[in-house]
Formats: structure tokens, C-alpha cells, sequence
């Protein structure tokens, strides 16, 4: 995707019920033209969440956590 972060929408997350965190340090998101992302600066961030990457031998598992943004 050439982002240079894990992102996911804000309705995404409430749909799943996902946990949000409150970030210490907002930050800001550019786009891939260099503008601010509308939405405004992140402020929150999904706890860890597993992936479990299926078709892959042996099974991969990792945990990440998810900046939450207003997709467009």
C-alpha cells in the first residue's frame, strides 16, 4: 500500500467492537499527496490485535497495533 504505518477506519473498529486507546501524543498522518489526513491528527490506537496468516508454512502469527483514522 505504501503506507509506513498499520491504520484502520474508526467505523471498522466500532462495527468489530474493537478496544481503542487513547494515544499520549497525537500525530499527524499524511496522505500520499504530503496534505494532512482530513480527519485530523491520530488520537487513538487499537489494542494489540493477533493475525494469523493462513496458507503459510508453518502457520504465521504476529500481534500489532492499529492507528485508528476517518477513512475516506
Amino acid at each position: 500500500s505504501g503506507a509506513t504505518g498499520n491504520f484502520i477506519d474508526a467505523g471498522v473498529v466500532r462495527r468489530l467492537g474493537l478496544p481503542s486507546i487513547q494515544r499520549k501524543d497525537p500525530e499527524i498522518v499524511l496522505a500520499v499527496d504530503g496534505t494532512p489526513l482530513k480527519s485530523g491528527p491520530l488520537t487513538e490506537h487499537t489494542e494489540d490485535i493477533g493475525l494469523i496468516f493462513n496458507g503459510v508454512s508453518p502457520e504465521h502469527k504476529e500481534r500489532i497495533r492499529l492507528n485508528i483514522i476517518e477513512a475516506p
